[in-house]
This record gives structure tokens, sequence and C-alpha cells, in this order.
């Protein structure tokens, strides 16, 4: 059994507190709002000063990858400002299931699917 990790949904305007147990998770957050953030001897510093809350200016997604090899995702960089996406899913284009053999390894179900 997969154990998740719970995920974090930061809006405009929303106050974050920084803790050392999302330190990581809110770290590019707090750096795409122009502030540098570090962490010594369990506090945390915010433009050099004793600080743990962050005003939020703009909206952050946490995206997904596509499940394929050598997929990042923000899992791997951190949430993502809205002022930086450009594009979104709109259909599948292929789906596949490698525990199956080749013949069947298409799920044609979900072959061109729209995503909404």
């Amino acid at each position: 059994m997969k154990i998740g990790i719970p995920v974090l949904i930061v809006l405009t305007g929303d106050t974050v507190v920084i803790t050392t147990r999302n330190f990581y998770a809110l770290y590019h957050i707090v750096y795409n709002e122009g502030n540098k953030m570090f962490m010594r001897n369990d506090s945390v510093f915010i433009n050099g000063q004793p600080d743990s809350i962050c005003v939020v200016s703009q909206p952050y997604y946490y995206m997904l990858g596509d499940n394929r090899e050598n997929s990042a995702d923000s899992r791997v960089f951190g949430y993502v400002p809205e002022s930086v996406i450009v594009g979104r899913m709109s259909l599948v284009l292929l789906s596949v299931n490698t525990k199956r053999r080749l013949i069947s390894m298409v799920r044609w179900d979900r072959f061109f699917k729209r995503i909404e």
C-alpha cells in the first residue's frame, strides 16, 4: 500500500506558515514571491529575518507528471506559479498498460479521450 502526502492548495491572498515540515514544499512559493528563505537550527528565516509567514500574491498549482519513465512533477520542482503556465491538457493521446501483453497494451477506451 502506498501512502500519499497531503497536497496544500495555495490561493491568491493566502497566508502560508512555513515550518520545518513544509519548508521544502513551500520553498519555491516563497522564492517566486521575491523572497529568500533558509532554515537554521529548526528556525525559518525569510530575507535574513526570523519569520515563518508569507502572503501569496498569485495562484500556484501542483502539477502532475505523465507517469512515464523520467517524468518530473511538483514532487520534484515544487508548486508552479500561474504566470508561467502556457497551456492545458485537453486529451489523452495514448494510454498503455505495460503489464499486459503487447497485443492488448493499448487502452483503447482512453485513446483520444477528452480531459475536462
